[in-house]
């Protein structure tokens, strides 16, 4: 690198000029096989580091907080990486439940572009990134590292952590990314499994028998030991959204095997105090609550619609949605359907570890009339669809992507 960075927008900038390197290994071009030259670069992190690792398709990101929470709230030192980012880029690389210091992230960083040699190994954003949480994981001397994938499981940037104890989590399997991962759910959930290493402990809940016989396979070939988990509803809980407690049975149920084994007691953590940036995320206006929800997908849509409907009983919303290109837009329409008083579509712009596009507004709008939702309105720009929706009374939803609830949610939330 030419000059040192200094602030998290220059550090920003240095991984966005990563992202042609990210365009070219999409799709056919995903491989572990440019992980390992950076990797020993920079003394071979993956392997002194014990992580819990979480794949999926529904879940993953309140699964993983879940996860650093319990083990935190037990006295033990973490590293938390989630992807996307919400607010800025340390979001992806937190020590012991916040964003990491920003003089703390510059220094490090610099550190460690100074190990390795950009311009001879090409990496990706993503995967440069998960080796920096795992060199910065190895420096802080934490107690675990928290790993969600970003997409997929056997071939994402993450499953180099592949030591016998590491604890894996598979959260539910849904159809999304089938352009990489596979138009069916065994073939989906193949590519989850694939998280899973010998000697490793997984967990997962119940779900369809297709699903669950992949993971049992899986689980078998590599000498690895599943548990599928019942539906159980935990003492303590009842700040935790509807559809959460699932994923904090989950979460709990893997920090219980890692205190057994490694012999500590394992505490319950405030979920007062706990809230999963962007998922079913209030906040209180003037004129009526408005939700921040990432949901994407038909399967995350139908879940988001459960807890609306547990929250706001016989209550309908006026919704704002943008989506990105590929995404099930009809699917997502169905199910909205229902709650919907009203729909502001828009797309959204910026960039993070991978380039993508927005669905053109008026395919959105096109896709809510056919399924039934008639009072819709197309906003070209995202800032003024959202000073649309703020003078609206009543409850209001930002959904449909984390890209469009990263752009806007900035101009809501001081975190």
């Amino acid at each position: 690198m030419a000059s040192s960075i200094s602030t998290v927008a220059e550090a920003e900038e240095f991984f966005r000029s990563l992202l042609p390197n990210s365009k070219l290994y999409m799709s056919d071009g995903l491989t572990l096989d440019r992980m390992w030259p950076l990797l020993k670069a920079v003394g071979n992190p993956h392997e002194k580091v014990r992580a819990v690792h979480i794949a999926g398709t529904s879940g993953k990101t309140s699964t993983a907080y879940y996860v650093d929470a319990f083990l935190r709230a037990s006295g033990k030192k973490t590293v938390l990486t989630v992807s996307p980012h919400l607010s800025d880029v340390r979001e992806r690389l937190q020590i012991e439940g916040q964003p990491i210091n920003e003089d703390l992230f510059c220094e490090y960083l610099n550190k460690f572009l100074r190990l390795i040699d950009i311009d001879k190994e090409k990496p990706s954003y993503f995967e440069l990134f998960i080796v920096f949480v795992l060199w910065v994981s190895m420096h802080e001397a934490v107690d675990y590292v928290v790993l969600e994938t970003g997409l997929g499981g056997k071939l994402d940037s993450t499953n180099v952590v592949s030591r016998a104890d590491k604890v894996c989590v598979l959260t539910d399997i849904g159809f999304d990314h089938t352009e990489i991962l596979g138009i069916t759910l065994p073939e989906i959930a193949r590519q989850k499994a694939g998280i899973m290493h010998s000697g490793n402990v997984a967990f997962t809940h119940q779900q369809p028998e297709e699903v669950l016989d992949v993971f049992w396979s899986r689980a078998e070939n590599v000498d690895a030991t599943l548990h599928v988990i019942e539906p159980q509803k935990l003492d303590g809980n009842a700040n935790v959204e509807l559809f959460q407690q699932r994923n904090l049975a989950l979460a709990k149920a893997a920090c219980q095997h890692i205190a057994d084994r490694d012999g500590f007691e394992l505490v319950l953590f405030d979920t007062k105090q706990l809230k999963v940036p962007g998922r079913m995320e209030l906040i209180e206006t003037h004129n009526g609550p408005l939700i921040l929800d990432g949901a994407h997908n038909q399967q995350k849509m139908q879940v988001f619609a459960e807890s609306f409907k547990a929250k706001f009983p016989g209550k309908q919303a006026h919704f704002l949605i943008a989506m990105k290109q590929g995404k099930d837009m009809d699917g997502v329409m169905e199910v909205l359907q229902p709650l919907c008083a009203s729909l502001l579509v828009t797309c959204f712009q910026g960039v993070q570890d991978a380039p993508f596009s927005a669905t053109d507004p008026r395919d959105l709008a096109k896709s809510a009339q056919k399924h039934g939702i008639s009072n819709v309105e197309i906003f070209e720009d995202q800032n003024a669809a959202l000073k649309a929706l703020q003078r609206k009374e009543g409850v209001k939803v930002i959904t449909g992507s984390l890209y469009l609830i990263a752009n806007l949610r900035r101009l809501l939330v001081r975190d």
